[in-house]
């Protein structure tokens, strides 16, 4: 894991799972995509997880890119690997809100 603060007004953690796959997690106050990715998806759509609504970039039903806004806060997640809609569910729910 890497954790990164840019100019106090970006958080990023890296993280490479066990397949040495990089995952990007970014967090900033306001809610612009912060994920410098601009890349056209084939698939670009808002999914909800319990209350929370994502929207999730891929293809098919995989996802390289996941946005959402919460409490005054933008974040953003970027796989190397494709996951699921699913697993980006879950990971998102799993995220305290302290």
């Amino acid at each position: 894991k890497n954790v990164i603060v840019i100019d106090k007004s970006l958080a990023e953690i890296f993280y490479r799972n066990s397949d040495g796959k990089e995952i990007l997690f970014r967090m900033a106050a306001g809610n612009a995509d912060i994920s410098g990715d601009s890349t056209a998806y084939e698939v670009n759509q808002v999914v909800q997880a319990g209350r929370q609504y994502i929207r999730v970039k891929g293809t098919g039903r995989m996802v390289r890119l996941a946005l959402w806004s919460r409490g005054g806060y933008t974040f953003s997640l970027s796989f190397e690997e494709p996951v699921s809609v699913e697993a980006v569910e879950a990971i998102i729910t799993t995220i305290a809100w302290n």
